[in-house]
């Protein structure tokens, strides 16, 4: 079912490059930054695998070498897919313009110079590396633009640097997608769902795992969750201020429990971001998360739990 979910938004990836092609003339797979950062590769390696990605982790699977391969591959099918996806959208029509609109004749119907050879896939991609072309314009367009011929050698470079695109994206999107989420290390076989329980400051940081800690080591229920409870009824105004996140996590499939703190940094815009190194994931007895998730239920009727 995974690589079915995958395959999907593989087929999604192909069908925006081939409709901006076809639209726009634009190919989004070329788009570059800097001539060498791959970011429209990038960005559709990242989506052809999130399908699969996604509904392998829905299924509570982690994330291991396997998966990232068969996203890797994805990536690649797409890769090929929009090459020769953009051939067979590639259309003569009766004025001798070539289109993408499916006007006039298929490129196919063509041979190439004076040959008899029809324009078959690999030749035609094969002339497409040889008479590639880059063009670039003027920020302040003063002096218009200009278009220069690249040559084999600098269109295969720029291939090799779309498919490490295409690659890498597959790759950094799983990353983005498990960064985020707790697997439970006593199965193995499920992420934690994680429920709310509240933000601190760092000035107050010390204090409340110095009584947590004991509460864990010592396996007191009570205690534990009496302090849970006197921190979320403590009102703090830490819109500014707030380091750290404070959730309890527990496993769908075996019900063993973890507290999860992410530490938070604030960034030059004033956004916060974790600082994933940092994040602790504590082991927690049933006893504790059993009594703690109960506390939170009764106190908190009426809203929502955040998984």
């Amino acid at each position: 079912m995974a690589k079915i979910f995958g395959l999907l938004t593989t087929a999604a990836s192909i069908f925006i490059a081939l409709l901006s092609i076809s639209l726009f003339n634009f190919k989004v797979h070329s788009l570059t930054i800097l001539f060498i950062i791959p970011a429209g590769s990038l960005a559709l390696g990242g989506l052809a695998a999130f399908g699969y990605y996604h509904r392998v982790m829905k299924m509570g699977k982690k994330l291991v070498k396997t998966h990232y391969l068969f996203g890797v591959i994805l990536a690649l099918i797409t890769m090929v897919g929009i090459e020769y996806g953009e051939y067979m959208i590639t259309y003569v029509s009766a004025d001798n313009v070539v289109n993408h609109r499916l006007q006039g004749e298929h490129i196919s119907n063509y041979s190439l110079n004076d040959s008899n050879e029809p324009l078959t896939f690999k030749n035609y991609y094969s002339n497409k590396l040889d008479n590639s072309s880059v063009s670039i314009s003027s920020r302040s367009n003063v002096n218009g633009g200009l278009t220069f011929e690249t040559g084999r050698t600098m269109s295969t470079f720029n291939l090799v640097v779309q498919g490490l695109g295409f690659i890498l994206g597959s790759l950094f999107g799983g990353s983005l997608l498990s960064d985020s989420k707790n697997h439970c290390q006593s199965c193995q076989r499920a992420y934690l769902k994680e429920h709310e329980l509240f933000e601190i400051d760092e000035v107050d940081y010390d204090s409340i795992m110095v009584d947590l800690n004991k509460s864990i080591h010592d396996d007191n229920v009570y205690r534990f969750s009496d302090r849970i409870q006197q921190q979320k009824q403590i009102d703090n105004e830490l819109c500014e201020n707030i380091r750290y996140n404070f959730k309890i996590g527990q496993c769908p499939k075996c019900q063993e429990g973890y507290l999860i703190i992410r530490h938070n940094k604030i960034k030059d815009d004033g956004t916060y971001e974790e600082v994933l190194e940092q994040r602790k994931v504590t082991y927690l007895s049933r006893g504790i998360v059993a009594d703690t998730l109960k506390t939170i239920g009764n106190t908190e009727k009426g809203s929502s739990v955040h998984f």
